[in-house]
């Protein structure tokens, strides 16, 4: 009887234990600070997921005071406020990290200086892979000042191997650039912002060029443009660049002039390409510039300056891609350093090409220069329609 009354005791117990078991609390939620908080050098020290919350009876969630690290994930809720000491900023600084600001159209995320002047604190640095980087429905405001670990100044910087979406979001206010990217191979997605008040909207290594949307707006800046940097960037693969509102502005870097065309180049019609000075599109074997403009909306190419001969030309290498049309371009201010680049579109070894409604303007050298030509023209070249204006010369050769 002992034994028995002890079995069934004992099996009692063995069940009570198993639903205990079965009936743990679950694991803590991530820490969520209440708001009226300082973020110092190594508040984000750990690698644990943290929120940072809207406190609806504060006018400032959070003050920054220096140039800070995160580590882990980071989730703020709409609404939120943080402001930023001179020099401060946040830098998502391993693929493990992320940055996620999802705020509302009616209720958006504010990011801003203690000081309301232009580059009072230092931006939002990514230098993450992480998916989880986005930014909706933000604002990003007096950013800018210049880092002390990089020349180039912006309210978010985006570096090489990184991951950032950026969405229905405002740049104001930058001392220098609104949004800047200077190496290839960085992942960025780009839909409904706006960039205002700031010295350039956005800079980018040129391989990024296809990066620019037409949903977003670049106007009310002190240059309204999208800007491209020529450094150590080709365009390697395919690319196809839309009417944005404002021009896509190339700019060498130091000696970078030179931007090499490997893949398929297509340009639709109402873009506006900018060149800085001196610089040169060189498309190579097997690739292509398709310029397709329409009659009232043109592909245009033309100087950071009016004057003749400011940039130097198209150079169109070997390649018999059939690609290589245009139709309805504008080419002006081209011919710089005229005795190396001979044409405005330059012509070596018969490459294919079709021009169709041309015009030509401001050329200090040939409008087109094809090698062959003259006597044995180049059997590759098809014009129509080419209309020139203050060129030095028409379609020439040797």
């Amino acid at each position: 009887m002992k034994i028995r009354t002890f079995s069934i005791l004992a099996l009692t117990s063995l069940i009570t234990l198993i639903i205990s078991c079965d009936q743990q609390d679950p694991p803590p939620e991530p820490p969520v600070d209440e708001g009226n908080n300082e973020i110092g050098c190594n508040y984000f020290s750990d690698k644990d997921k943290r929120t940072l919350k809207n406190n609806p009876d504060l006018e400032v969630d959070y003050v920054v005071t220096c140039r800070t690290a995160i580590l882990g994930d980071v989730v703020i809720e709409p609404g939120t406020v943080i402001e930023f000491a001179a020099d401060a900023g946040f830098v998502i600084s391993d693929n493990s990290a992320s940055l996620t600001a999802i705020g509302t159209k009616e209720d958006s995320i504010i990011f801003t200086g203690v000081t309301k002047t232009p580059g009072s604190w230092e931006g939002i640095w990514v230098q993450s892979s992480n998916a989880k980087n986005r930014l909706k429905y933000v604002q990003v405001n007096y950013a800018g000042g210049v880092p002390k670990v990089a020349s180039d100044a912006a309210a978010i910087v985006v570096y090489a191997g990184a991951k950032l979406s950026l969405s229905n979001s405002l740049i104001s206010h930058s001392k220098d650039y609104g949004l800047f990217a200077p190496f290839s191979h960085t992942s960025i997605d780009l839909d409904s912002n706006s960039y205002k008040n700031n010295v350039i909207p956005v800079r980018m290594n040129a391989f990024m060029c296809d990066v620019a949307v037409s949903s977003d707006d670049y106007t009310g800046n002190e240059s309204d443009i999208f800007e491209l940097s020529i450094q150590n960037s080709g365009l390697s693969e395919d690319r196809i660049l839309d009417s944005i509102g404002v021009p896509y502005h190339f700019s060498p870097v130091g000696s970078q002039s030179v931007l090499g065309i490997e893949a398929d180049l297509e340009i639709n019609s109402g873009v506006i390409i900018e060149m800085g000075p001196a610089i040169q599109f060189k498309i190579n074997d097997n690739a292509s510039m398709a310029c397709k403009g329409k009659v009232g909306s043109p592909v245009i190419f033309r100087g950071e300056e009016d004057i003749k001969g400011f940039w130097k030309g198209l150079y169109f290498l070997y390649t018999t891609n059939v690609l290589n049309v245009f139709e309805n371009v504008e080419i002006h201010d081209a011919g710089n350093d005229p005795f190396v680049t001979k044409g405005a579109i330059a012509m070596l070894a018969s490459p294919k090409l079709t021009l169709t409604n041309i015009h030509f303007e401001d050329i200090d050298c040939c409008a087109i220069y094809s090698s062959p030509a003259g006597s044995n023209p180049n059997p590759n070249l098809t014009t129509n329609n080419i209309t020139y204006t203050n060129c030095e010369g028409e379609i020439c050769g040797e």
